[in-house]
């Protein structure tokens, strides 16, 4: 598998919430880094996939199960 840089930006959770990080890695975005950018939850990952469109198809399942609504898709490398 090959590792795959990426980043999503969400909606539908709290930027302020103090348990967000906690709610991320639960739903499964342990390989992410999560920043507040102007209000906006942005994730960057880094993801083991078969292709960067399972990468990023696998990270957005996840954000769903954290109650989330992936926005767009930036930075993919």
């Amino acid at each position: 598998m090959k590792k795959f840089d990426f980043t999503l930006v969400i909606t539908g959770l709290d930027p302020s919430d103090e348990r967000l990080e906690d709610r991320l890695y639960k739903a499964g975005c342990s390989d992410a880094l999560v920043c507040v950018i102007d209000g906006n939850v942005e994730l960057d990952f880094t993801r083991e996939a078969e292709s960067l469109d399972q990468a990023i198809k696998s990270a957005e399942e996840n954000l769903i199960k954290a109650g989330a609504k992936v926005l767009k898709t930036l930075q993919v490398s």
